[in-house]
């Protein structure tokens, strides 16, 4: 019941104080490249992927240019749509209409869970 009465100023200060370090582009760029390439996930799926599909003992120099373009550029075209997602997103609830709203529907999600658990 609190975040249905919760005002949405007092959740949207919270979003919009985050701190933010301060640096160039190319510093932004090196950390989150590093990052990414530091990802395990990422690394596993393209160990268990090109195998699979690519024969490495036949790979030529143009071969691993065109793989390695492509794998880029299918990257870094799902992390700039996360990037924008999320830039869009941190816009909009820095509204207090859409805070509300995320509120209510947050309040309305846990009062049907916790009626769901006492009824069963």
């Amino acid at each position: 019941m609190k975040l249905w009465r919760e005002s949405a100023s007092s959740t949207t200060a919270a979003i919009g104080q985050a701190p933010i370090e301060q640096g160039g582009r190319s510093k932004t760029f090196l950390s989150g490249f590093l990052l990414t390439l530091g990802n395990p996930k990422v690394i596993l799926f393209y160990l268990g992927l090109v195998p699979t599909f690519v024969g490495l003992a036949t790979l030529s120099i143009a071969d691993m240019g065109l793989l390695t373009a492509m794998f880029l550029s299918i990257f870094g075209g799902t992390l700039t749509a996360y990037a924008y997602a999320a830039a869009r997103a941190r816009r909009l609830f820095q509204s207090k209409a859409a805070m509300k709203r995320l509120n209510r529907g947050a309040g309305i999600v846990l009062i049907g869970t916790g009626g769901a658990v006492a009824a069963s």
